[in-house]
């Protein structure tokens, strides 16, 4: 209830109406008792415009010419929250009101008779072939779009009277009016009213999987050969599409592939992917997988087996990234990175490590390996070298790795495997 003459309390704030605006002004925790008086109102001031009221019987209006002009003076802005959800919901069903006359444009234009006068209407039993480039040109689309458009247009104009009346009437949407063209296309006259008559009753309910579950299952029950008319349909058909992207990148699009076949092609990129990631590939499995695509596509793979595709993989981030890689041995020849994720950084990028202090009672003694240099001793271990190819080994200033440096010590046995994993520089 509003005070238009003074203000009141409510429970956060107090309230006034002046200029058709309602001013609401916050409260801290400390002045929600008794009366504030203005010095107390520090938290926060909110100028909420005054409520516009909907007409009750807005949520039965049907769409058209009516209840678009009332939507065009709403003012969303000064509506309540279900105000706002009921105007979603109108807007919604004069979209599908719009969509609906546009289609029946689209097929008006393929039939015109493009012999006629110019001032004599006249009408084909049939649209011609060229009907698509009528449409295309007069609305700048490509013909794909097109052509697209034009056949859905037909499907529900033509075709699919009670599924256009619906969308028309606001009591589906475009996508679910899709839905029914697509899966119907494969079933007869008879086939396809019986589906709309049981169907459409529900359809403003469902999702659009919803609703195309319901269709199939009751597709196939009306004609057993529907679904493997379908796929064979769809397989005649395959095609494979590349394009570019906006940002340059290219996209590769495999359709309507077998399933069994399209699965074993996934699985063996999958497979492929993890193998490299457990081999300490430093990539994330989605650009891996990527990679492996492509690698197998362009024919760079042809003779290769799944070991030397995963060295291949190995090898190539190596040299990316300017980090050092190790033969394991193994039941196959992979390379595994060394370090941190296996990968070790070369020299040059690893920041000095400062000499261990000594105790000053401890002689100081040249280090083994490189003569003239004193610190901390090497360790006694000969098998606590790093395990980099014999490229490093363990001392007091950190893991070194030969492969960044001039002088290159003895490798530690094969063999010996007692010491701990290096933990990395």
């Amino acid at each position: 209830m509003l005070l238009p003459s003074g203000s009141f309390i409510f429970q956060a704030g107090v309230w006034g109406f002046a200029g058709g605006v309602i001013v609401a002004v916050g409260l801290c925790s400390g002045c929600r008792v008794g009366w504030p008086r203005l010095s107390d109102l520090a938290c926060s001031v909110r100028v909420v415009t005054a409520r516009q009221l909907l007409p009750a019987d807005l949520a039965q209006m049907a769409p058209g010419p009516e209840l678009g002009a009332l939507l065009a003076r709403i003012d969303i802005s000064a509506l309540t929250g279900s105000d706002v959800v009921e105007v979603l919901r109108a807007r919604a069903r004069q979209l599908s009101h719009d969509q609906a006359r546009l289609l029946a444009t689209m097929v008006e234009v393929g039939l015109c008779d493009p012999a006629a006068y110019d001032d004599e209407v006249s009408r084909l039993s049939e649209p011609p072939a060229y009907a698509v480039d009528e449409i295309r040109a007069a609305l700048a689309w490509t013909r794909r779009a097109a052509d697209r458009e034009l056949n859905f247009a037909e499907a529900l104009v033509l075709r699919m009277p009670a599924v256009f009346t619906a969308l028309e009437t606001g009591r589906i949407d475009r996508s679910k009016a899709w839905v029914f063209a697509d899966l119907c296309a494969d079933l007869t006259p008879e086939q396809t009213e019986v589906v709309c008559t049981r169907l459409l009753p529900h359809a403003e309910r469902l999702t659009t999987g919803e609703l195309a579950a319901r269709i199939k299952k009751l597709a196939i029950a009306l004609d057993p050969q529907w679904a493997a008319r379908r796929y064979a349909t769809a397989v005649r058909e395959r095609t494979v599409i590349g394009y570019l992207g906006p940002e340059g990148t290219a996209t590769i699009t495999g359709s309507g592939l077998p399933a069994d076949q399209a699965a074993s092609a996934c699985a063996r990129i999958e497979e492929l992917a993890r193998a490299a990631k457990r081999a300490g590939h430093p990539s994330r499995i989605g650009p891996l997988r990527a990679d492996i695509y492509l690698g197998l596509l362009d024919g760079r793979w042809q003779h290769h087996t799944g070991d030397q595709i995963i060295t291949d993989l190995l090898t190539d981030a190596a040299s990316d990234t300017g980090m050092a890689l190790i033969p394991i041995p193994g039941p196959s020849p992979m390379l595994r990175p060394t370090a941190s994720h296996r990968l070790a950084t070369p020299l040059a990028a690893q920041p000095p490590t400062p000499p261990t202090p000594q105790p000053t009672e401890s002689p100081r003694t040249e280090t083994a390996g490189e003569p003239g240099r004193t610190g901390t001793p090497p360790l006694a271990n000969p098998a606590q070298r790093c395990r980099s190819g014999g490229s490093g080994w363990r001392c007091g200033w950190g893991w070194r790795h030969c492969s960044a440096s001039t002088s290159t010590p003895e490798r530690s046995p094969a063999g010996d495997r007692s010491s701990p994993r290096p933990r990395g520089p």
